[in-house]
């Protein structure tokens, strides 16, 4: 598959034509173009979502793209809007697309909820791992990590094991 790119001026819609090339690839089942599409996109959206192009592109995606397309351009969209959703809302352009894309709002609201599921979680913990007495603790457990230690014991246990001896 040809992999050459081009340098498209600021006017050009590259985010468009993306997710239109996206979009070829997922209706003539093409893995490899809707892979090139999807890395470029990412790149391009992570800095340029403020722009008109990005509301054309997520259009263009939502239009064409079946939902049943899962680990795709839709969850990269998701993923950019949950970020930056505060700013996208106060834009019309967006708001519309919003308006008309009621899926969208569902990819967006998974992808905030898997990020808070890996959030820090901070609580005080009963500590029964360490040979001392239990002792409580309070300690931020990271779900990007199995095992969390003991600030008191420097015991370190499972996230799971510490998430049964949190102190409500």
């Amino acid at each position: 598959m040809y992999r050459g790119s081009y340098i498209l001026t600021e006017n050009d819609d590259a985010m468009t034509q993306i997710a239109r090339a996206y979009a070829l690839g997922e209706m003539y089942c093409v893995p490899e173009l809707k892979e090139t599409a999807a890395t470029e996109f990412k790149e391009l959206s992570s800095t340029d979502w403020e722009k008109v192009d990005f509301a054309n592109a997520v259009r263009v995606i939502y239009d064409s793209v079946p939902d049943t397309d899962k680990g795709s351009i839709r969850e990269i969209i998701a993923e950019v809007v949950a970020k930056n959703y505060k700013a996208l809302l106060a834009n019309p352009e967006f708001e519309a697309v919003l308006d008309d894309f009621g899926t969208l709002g569902k990819d967006v609201l998974r992808s905030l909820a898997k990020e808070t599921a890996k959030a820090p979680k901070e609580g005080v913990y009963s500590c029964r791992a360490s040979v001392y007495s239990s002792h409580n603790v309070r300690l931020t457990i990271d779900h990007n990590h199995d095992q969390t230690t003991c600030p008191y014991c420097g015991t370190t246990s499972y996230n799971d094991q510490w998430e049964k001896w949190e102190i409500k």
